[in-house]
């Protein structure tokens, strides 16, 4: 995934590390771990793939795996995902 112009500028200014360190797989970890049991694995890769409002990056809604590529927060992709079969 290529980031835009204003994207790559705010991880230069505020994440630290190269896009490539960042430990997508630990993400993947953390919201398996809050997920309700049975969810369809398509379920999980849309939600982690779709924009949520909750996830706003200069005023647009980016999805859980963008977010983290970000630098956001773990918690509110994880709030979210522990709601993800209240939704189904």
């Amino acid at each position: 995934m290529s980031l835009t112009d204003s994207e790559q500028r705010f991880w230069d200014d505020h994440c630290g590390l190269p896009r490539t360190e960042i430990d997508l797989e630990s993400l993947l970890q953390s919201v398996h771990s809050v997920l309700q049991p049975g969810l369809h694995p398509g379920t999980v890769s849309g939600f982690l793939a779709t924009p949520q409002p909750d996830l706003e990056y200069e005023g647009r809604a980016v999805g859980p795996t963008q977010w983290q590529l970000l630098g956001g927060p773990v918690e509110p992709v994880l709030t979210l995902a522990k709601e993800l079969g209240d939704c189904i």
